[in-house]
C-alpha cells in the first residue's frame, strides 16, 4: 500500500492507494501556507477513511520540487520522518513530471501526435518555470526532453506551443492564455498526490530510494549565518 504526499504548489494533497484496488482513499485543500499544520492530520484522516493503519503501508511517494521552498521541504520532511518510522522506501517525483502524469490518468486522448507535454508552474518576478516530457500511456511513462528552464513572459509570447501547457497559478495562467490561439491544448490544474498515488505502481524500481532531495530551481533566500570575523575558522568556542 502506498502513501502519496504533495504540498509543492499551492494546495496540499494526500492519497493512499494499492496496486490491485487503486486509490482508496483522498483529501485535497487548496492553500497559499500553512502545509505543515495540515499535512499529518490529513494522513491520520485519509489513512482512517480508508479502513486501514499505518502498519499497512509499503511505501512513501512524494513530491520533491520545484515549488515553494517551504512547501517543497515541508512534504520531504513530512515523507522521510513517516518512511523511518514504519521502516518502508520512499519514491520521489519532481513536480513538473508530476503534472505532466496527469494526462496519463486524466485524458490520454488529448496528447499532440508526438505525445510532446509542456509542464509549468509560477516562476520568480512573475516568469514561468517549464520543462517538457514525452508521455507514453501504454508504458505509462513520462520522460523528460529537456532541462527544467525559466521562461520570462516575453520568451513565452514566441514559444512554439505544440505541447499542452499544465498550468498552476496566475503566471502560468498567462501562459496557458497565449497557448489559445495555438494548437497547444492548455489545462490548468494542481499537482495530485492520486495522481503520484497511481503513477508510482507503474514506476521502475530506480524510483525507490533511501533518501531523497529537494528540487530548487534558484537557491533558497535565507543563508547561513556567518561567524564574526573575530572567529577564526575551525576555532573552538566553549
Amino acid at each position: 500500500m502506498i502513501l502519496a504526499l504533495d504540498t509543492t504548489l499551492g494546495a496540499c494533497s494526500v492519497a493512499i492507494g494499492e496496486r490491485e484496488s487503486g486509490v482508496l482513499g483522498f483529501e485535497y485543500h487548496e492553500r497559499a501556507r500553512g502545509h505543515a499544520e495540515a499535512i499529518v492530520p490529513m494522513i491520520e484522516r485519509v489513512v482512517a477513511k480508508a479502513g486501514r493503519s499505518r502498519t499497512e503501508i509499503s511505501g512513501i511517494a512524494c513530491t520533491t520540487g520545484p515549488g515553494s521552498f517551504t512547501g517543497v521541504r515541508v512534504g520531504l520532511a513530512a515523507a522521510k520522518g513517516l518512511a523511518l518510522g514504519l521502516g518502508v522506501r520512499l519514491a520521489g517525483i519532481p513536480t513538473l513530471e508530476a503534472l505532466a502524469a496527469s494526462l496519463l490518468f486524466d485524458d490520454p486522448s488529448s496528447g499532440t501526435e508526438d505525445g510532446r507535454v509542456l509542464a509549468v508552474i509560477d516562476g520568480p518576478r512573475g516568469g514561468f518555470i517549464a520543462q517538457a516530457f514525452t508521455i507514453d500511456p501504454a508504458k505509462v511513462r513520462v520522460e523528460p526532453v529537456a532541462e527544467i528552464e525559466g521562461v520570462s513572459e516575453d520568451q513565452a509570447s514566441n514559444m512554439d506551443f505544440k505541447a499542452i501547457a499544465f498550468t498552476v497559478g496566475p503566471a502560468a495562467q498567462r501562459l496557458a492564455d497565449m497557448a489559445g490561439g495555438t494548437a497547444a491544448k492548455a489545462i490548468v490544474r494542481q499537482a495530485d498526490a492520486r495522481v503520484i498515488c497511481r503513477y508510482v505502481f507503474a514506476a521502475t524500481e530506480d524510483r525507490w530510494q533511501e533518501n531523497l532531495s529537494p528540487i530548487y530551481f534558484r537557491p533558497p533566500h535565507a543563508t547561513p549565518a556567518k561567524p564574526p570575523p573575530w572567529i577564526k575558522p575551525g576555532a573552538r568556542l566553549s
